[in-house]
């Protein structure tokens, strides 16, 4: 014999081993009918449940597709080399040469990576100074803004949490 919770069943036939008994409406493995909406704030908070779980996965979704933008902008667009050679003294064209010569090489650039420190305006910060050639094609050039360009002769390109740090406008000497 099966027993039903709550009062709705209260004044209904237990149903026997053939089935419900004659005058019965009950049905075993049917819904009731008779309130849709039986506990209100079970409904608000399954709703609610609902609408939360939606907005996670698109806020994720959107997280996601962020870092993937980030890592191919990173990997893809600004640092585009696969090996990067740190010498302990400079060389000359002839060892680039060298490099360029080697089996599965197919472009080597000159750069110079040196730690150095930047003062303006009676601040001073500690940055790592990259020097880089007019053509380079394997160092992706990207001013504030994301429009990519090399900076004017003679000038440089600071990320804006330095200037922040050190203020420094455009033009700054």
């Amino acid at each position: 014999m099966r027993v039903e919770p709550g009062s709705r069943y209260a004044n209904r036939q237990a149903p026997t081993r053939g089935g419900p008994s004659a005058g019965s409406s009950f049905q075993p493995g049917c819904a009731s009918l008779e309130e849709p909406v039986p506990n209100r704030k079970r409904t608000l908070l399954t709703a609610l449940g609902l609408v939360l779980t939606v907005s996670t996965l698109v806020t994720v979704r959107g997280a996601i597709s962020s870092i993937q933008h980030i890592l191919d902008k990173q990997f893809h667009q600004v640092v585009t080399w696969d090996v990067a050679a740190y010498l302990p003294s400079p060389e000359g064209s002839a060892f680039l040469g060298q490099v360029r010569g080697m089996d599965g090489v197919t472009r080597a650039e000159p750069a110079i990576d040196s730690p150095a420190r930047l003062r303006a305006s009676g601040r001073s910060i500690d940055v790592d100074l990259q020097a880089l050639g007019a053509a380079t094609e394997m160092h992706g050039l990207f001013p504030a803004g994301g429009r990519q360009g090399p900076p004017t002769a003679g000038g440089m390109l600071v990320n804006r949490s330095l200037t922040r740090q050190v203020p420094l406008r455009s033009g700054s000497a």
